[in-house]
């Protein structure tokens, strides 16, 4: 993963994390939409959000798919990819996506919920939850 390009968003889930796939229990899905504010030339606010589809096909989907809800604020760190294509207005569009290799609960309520249910973990590494792939890679 070295060679990778990283990208890290930090921001709300627009939806529950799903399973599109229902003979792959481990892939998981959800959206976190970035909106960008800035002032004109006009001196006129504008704003722009930029979906993020993110996806996981590891171990960690169902810790996710467990833990984060709708609304749930997490730090995901992953490989993006762009996908163009034509919409039926002609126009060109994208979407990124982005394979997830780490996630962190920022949401104080879930974040409890992980520490009581994983209680003797937290205390014996007194480590935030994150999940990073790179340590379960056997290559």
């Amino acid at each position: 993963m070295a060679n990778d390009h990283i990208i890290e968003l930090i921001g709300y889930l627009a939806n529950d994390p799903r399973n599109p796939v229902s003979h792959l229990p481990d892939f998981i899905t959800f959206t976190i939409p970035i909106t960008t504010k800035w002032k004109d030339k006009n001196g006129c606010i504008q704003e722009k959000t930029t979906w993020y589809n993110c996806s996981s096909s590891n171990g960690i989907g169902q810790i996710i798919k467990k833990y984060a809800k709708k609304g749930t604020q997490v730090l995901v760190r992953g490989i993006p990819s762009i996908n163009i294509y034509q919409g039926k207005d002609g126009e060109s569009k994208g979407v990124i996506n982005v394979a997830v290799k780490t996630f962190l609960l920022l949401s104080s309520k879930e974040k409890e919920t992980y520490k009581e249910e994983n209680a003797t973990h937290y205390e014996t590494t007194g480590s935030e939850f994150v999940v990073d792939l790179d340590d379960e890679i056997p290559f």
